[in-house]
């Protein structure tokens, strides 16, 4: 039987944006950039705890179009496998459009 990773922890798909200071002949300002993919945390409170407190642990992307899979980063490989594996389906459900193939396993260098 494979584990309620859902009582412990859940998985979110936010914009990834970034504010950029520009400066423009009417003074300094801020700008919004947009990416075309969407950042992918784990929430919880154990991952806060484990995370210094902050409530969102950054471990992935997936890119907002049609297909799109997900890619980790380092900190995902802090999870084990099969938590691995649930976040990376949660991702592709909340999309709606991912690709249905497995992420690609790209474990981080040594």
């Amino acid at each position: 039987m494979a584990d309620d990773y859902s009582k412990i922890m859940a998985v979110a798909i936010e914009p990834h944006n970034v504010v950029q200071r520009v400066n423009t002949p009417a003074g300094p300002a801020d700008e919004t950039i947009e990416f075309n993919q969407f950042r992918v945390v784990v929430t919880g409170e154990k991952v806060a705890a484990a995370n210094a407190g902050n409530p969102k642990l950054h471990v992935g992307y997936i890119g907002k179009q049609v297909d799109a899979n997900f890619c980790p980063l380092p900190m995902f490989y802090k999870f084990v496998k099969g938590q691995q594996d649930w976040i990376a389906d949660q991702a592709k459900q909340l999309h709606g459009k991912a690709s249905p193939e497995p992420f690609v396993d790209v474990p981080p260098p040594e």
